[in-house]
């Protein structure tokens, strides 16, 4: 038996089949099996507060052009860092995030490209993420 491809659902929260399909189903219409998909393990505590952070760090606009703004939500008294790096992997900006500050960073000296970009808080929390930057 020769497997083609695997087809999850795209209802994951309603449906946790996965339907197999191989050369013998597909050629002669005869039905398909059904597998059970395993059930997805949770994810670490730390992950799952960077997940949160991710939503609640906005950086816009996403593709910048002379300012980008940077809105935080981190906790009172709560600090981190946005750091910006060119696609060489060269770290071109550093930006100081306080609390839920909106804060401005100037991109008009920087070319134009696609740029990474990491936010790391004071309780140890990374996100990363990537930028345009176009004129």
């Amino acid at each position: 038996m020769y497997i083609v491809y695997t087809a999850r659902s795209f209802y994951k929260g309603i449906f946790r089949d996965t339907v197999v399909f191989n050369d013998d189903s597909i050629c002669s219409g005869r039905q398909t099996r059904m597998k059970r998909e395993p059930e997805a393990k949770s994810k670490p505590e730390k992950q799952q507060t960077a997940d949160i952070l991710q939503k609640q760090v906005l950086l816009y606009p996403n593709p910048a052009d002379d300012k980008l703004y940077v809105m935080p939500m981190l906790e009172y008294e709560e600090y981190g860092t946005l750091e910006l790096y060119n696609i060489m992997g060269v770290k071109v900006a550093v930006l100081v995030l306080i609390g839920n500050t909106l804060q401005t960073l100037p991109t008009g000296n920087m070319p134009a490209g696609l740029y990474a970009y990491s936010v790391k808080t004071s309780k140890g929390y990374m996100v990363k993420g990537k930028l345009i930057i176009a004129r």
